[in-house]
């Protein structure tokens, strides 16, 4: 009986260092990094909006792509694959002085092709010491299903 406990334990402590093995791998493989990605926001948030939150996820989704339309099938129905990839979700929460401005911020993000599904949330009154400010929540993807190069800076700033 210890013998077989023993065994398992061993098991477990492999688990553990391939799941972390792992972790380690997929951060490495990651076709972008955060640090990037969290640059990106700073660069295009303006002095005049303030954030107060920035939250991170991976997720996986299901795309489908039609192969044969209804219309050009036999059976007078669609051919499809589906097929799975990741993306990061963020989140931002931030403050700033009117819509305007969060609708600039928008436009700037979704300006960028790092970004996917730009969209507000939210954006109400808050009142902070007798100053109103406007408190939003923005969400958007980094698909991690392709690669992602930076530009060097001559290239980037020709661009514009």
């Amino acid at each position: 009986m210890n013998h077989k406990v023993v065994q398992v334990t061993e098991l477990q402590n492999e688990r553990q260092a391939i799941i972390e093995q792992m972790d380690i791998y997929n951060r490495l493989t990651r076709p972008v990094e955060m640090t990037l990605v969290s640059g990106a926001i700073a660069h295009l948030t303006p002095d005049s909006i303030f954030l107060e939150q920035f939250e991170s996820e991976t997720e996986q989704l299901t795309r489908t792509k039609v192969l044969v339309p209804a219309s050009e099938s036999r059976t007078g129905r669609a051919v499809t694959r589906s097929e799975k990839y990741e993306v990061i979700e963020i989140t931002i929460v931030g403050a700033a002085p009117n819509d305007v401005e969060i609708a600039n911020y928008v436009g700037r993000l979704a300006g960028v092709n790092l970004f996917r599904n730009v969209k507000m949330q939210y954006a109400k009154e808050r009142t902070i010491d007798e100053t109103v400010i406007r408190e939003f929540e923005i969400t958007m993807q980094v698909p991690l299903d392709r690669d992602y190069r930076i530009l060097d800076q001559e290239v980037a700033d020709a661009d514009g």
